[in-house]
């Protein structure tokens, strides 16, 4: 009981707050393009933890994209659009003072939206989250 409850709530407000899932989806665009932009900080010490930051925050917008947009037929615009994203915003760091943009970034961009759309999709097909709703047959 308490599971099917639970799974009627997660699906409804999925579908029912789309509005404020889209602007929590801007949001995270926004956080990560400026993380992304700002200018580095000359002599910063490379703590060996720069790729996990990039799956993190890719996935984070992987999940928040799903999230925004449930249905399945935005899961290859979404993640053809967001590995776009990723590219044009390492290619916007190599004209941003002490940054680069680098190949194996945006390798890590990739993995990172992979992972965050897929398994979103898989939790949106658990709790039937953008799928179709069955037509009700009239006599």
């Amino acid at each position: 009981m308490l599971q099917s409850n639970f799974a009627e709530w997660i699906r409804t407000t999925a579908q029912r707050g789309t509005p404020v899932l889209c602007a929590a989806f801007v949001v995270a665009l926004i956080i990560v393009a400026y993380l992304s932009v700002k200018p580095g900080i000359p002599g910063a010490i490379y703590d060996g933890l720069d790729k996990w930051r990039h799956i993190a925050a890719y996935a984070t917008l992987g999940v928040s994209g799903t999230l925004a947009f449930p249905a399945r037929r935005y899961f290859w615009p979404l993640l053809a659009g967001l590995t776009l994203y990723g590219a044009a915003l390492e290619l916007a760091q190599t004209f941003v003072a002490y940054r680069t943009g680098s190949w194996p970034d945006f390798a890590a961009n990739v993995a990172g939206v992979v992972i965050g759309v897929i398994a979103m999709r898989v939790v949106a097909d658990v709790f039937r989250i953008g799928a179709a709703k069955p037509r009700r047959r009239t006599p």
